[in-house]
């Protein structure tokens, strides 16, 4: 068997906790994982792997064969792509941490033309919460990242900005009227986010057109833990809710949304992309950075 493809087996089962979640990356069977396992413990002649009924643990031997594969591999991947990288398209998969409301709305939509042009690239998205924070790690090739505007991880690549703005359907403003005043806000139903965390989240921190810092509380008849649903409710006629630029842009300019009080700001973002530090970065990951780069630049007018 290929020592390298044992070493990454193995990698795979002790990052995954498990064969089925290794033979779920690696795209093979998980009979084949076991026996790649199997031949790499019999070929040192020592147990790497401590089995139980929940989950596989590394031996202490396996640990520190773990860190030093790791490294093996990883050095080995980078040799073969930079080796190819001056003469064929980028080709591979592509693992992107993306939170979920802007996967679904922004990310996913714009791959088409990258795929068309580059059949040998597929990419895998994984979805997570917003709230949950970004990290570049091995499990990832590239992390997108969304963060207030003075928080950017350090080391990333700022892809567009956007802001927070209060928006309210037509049918809403039909009904109740659209406050002039931010004192007036707190007579609408004012829809936000309830995270699960210990801090306080049903206020609005907004900023005038002349720099003051406001706070309002919010007493909406629905709360979410996420802006896809504080978006559909808005556009339901629920309430006013303050939702970045990337999910209202369009929406404001085909009259599915109107702007409530223009005047005030919500909290400013940054988009931006982060991968894992290397000496050399693959021809897809750089590929992938460039693409989204252009497509943020053209669309991001709408999103401020």
């Amino acid at each position: 068997m290929d020592r390298l493809t044992e070493m990454e087996a193995f990698i795979a089962v002790v990052d995954q906790g498990g064969f089925t979640g290794a033979a779920r990356r690696m795209e093979v069977s998980k009979s084949a994982i076991s026996k790649y396992v199997a031949a790499l413990e019999q070929r040192l002649g020592t147990r790497l792997l401590e089995r139980t009924t929940r989950r596989v643990e590394p031996t202490e031997i396996g640990i520190a064969y773990y860190r030093r594969a790791r490294r093996i591999v990883h050095d080995a991947q980078e040799a073969d792509a930079m080796a190819g990288s001056t003469r064929m398209p980028p080709t591979g998969r592509l693992r992107v941490s993306v939170p979920a409301e802007f996967g679904v709305t922004r990310f996913v939509p714009v791959l088409g033309g990258l795929l068309m042009d580059y059949p040998g690239l597929s990419i895998h998205t994984d979805l997570r919460q917003r709230n949950a924070a970004p990290v570049a790690s091995a499990e990832h090739d590239l992390t997108l990242s969304i963060d207030p505007e003075m928080s950017r991880p350090a080391g990333s690549r700022l892809l567009a900005r956007s802001a927070h703005h209060l928006v309210a359907a037509p049918e809403y403003v039909a009904r109740h009227g659209a406050p002039a005043r931010i004192e007036e806000l707190t007579e609408h139903a004012l829809l936000h986010q309830a995270l699960d965390t210990a801090a306080e989240t049903n206020l609005w921190h907004l900023i005038s057109a002349s720099g003051e810092s406001r706070t309002v509380r919010c007493n909406g008849p629905l709360t979410a833990n996420d802006d896809l649903a504080l978006l559909e409710a808005c556009l339901n006629g629920y309430g006013i809710a303050c939702l970045p630029g990337y999910l209202t842009g369009e929406r404001l300019r085909d009259g599915r949304l109107v702007p409530i009080i223009p005047t005030l700001a919500g909290q400013a973002l940054s988009i931006s992309i982060l991968s894992p530090e290397s000496e050399f970065t693959p021809p897809k990951v750089t590929t992938l950075i460039d693409y989204l780069s252009s497509a943020y630049g053209t669309q991001s007018a709408d999103w401020q």
